[in-house]
């Protein structure tokens, strides 16, 4: 199994590049049986983690859809700080428009908590979310997620989007922190 190291913490290999790009496939392929070309969704990536996913998800989309990269914070080093911080500016137009929220991981809930509600005033004909990643044990609040890749336990994880103080986000596959021994 491979392994990487990120400071003074090692990582192992949890979900390799190809068991990620069938999963990324798969959601593309139930979405694109939710949306048509004539009524496409707008594609709202949270920053800075779903970037990649975001990317690859909407390779699979057989619709045009407009895609809004929003930069929502609310880590420091691998806890989460209990405060969101979300750039309304960066917001398109939502109004009369399908919209679908793509995260990298779900663990508290916290940040689709915050940003959720603000949605339901911007006019959006239907919000639905899609995460890469969910960690049922640890979701503190009531999400309605449409689509889920993969439930795993409540560890943290770098890779693919994901990081640890800005680290690791290139890696092509998903690592799990490893025990100090």
């Amino acid at each position: 199994m491979k392994s990487v190291k990120l400071g003074e913490h090692k990582f192992q290999e949890y979900l390799s590049a190809e068991v990620i790009a069938n999963k990324v496939a798969a959601l593309g392929a139930k979405i694109n049986n939710d949306y048509t070309s004539d009524d496409p969704p707008i594609v709202i990536a949270l920053l800075n983690g779903a970037f990649i996913f975001a990317a690859d998800l909407c390779r699979q989309f057989d619709f045009e859809c407009q895609l809004q990269l929003l930069r929502v914070s609310s880590y420091k080093g691998m806890e989460s700080t209990g405060k969101v911080k979300i750039d309304h500016d960066a917001e398109p137009d939502m109004n009369n428009r399908h919209i679908i929220i793509v995260e990298d991981i779900v663990d508290t809930g916290n940040t689709l908590a915050a940003y959720l509600p603000t949605l339901k005033t911007k006019g959006a004909k239907s919000v639905k979310v899609c995460t890469l990643l969910l960690k049922p044990e640890a979701v503190q609040h009531d999400l309605e997620l449409a689509y889920v890749g993969f439930e795993i336990p409540n560890k943290f994880v770098i890779g693919y989007g994901l990081d640890y103080n800005g680290r690791g986000r290139n890696l092509g596959a998903i690592y799990s922190i490893m025990a100090n021994k």
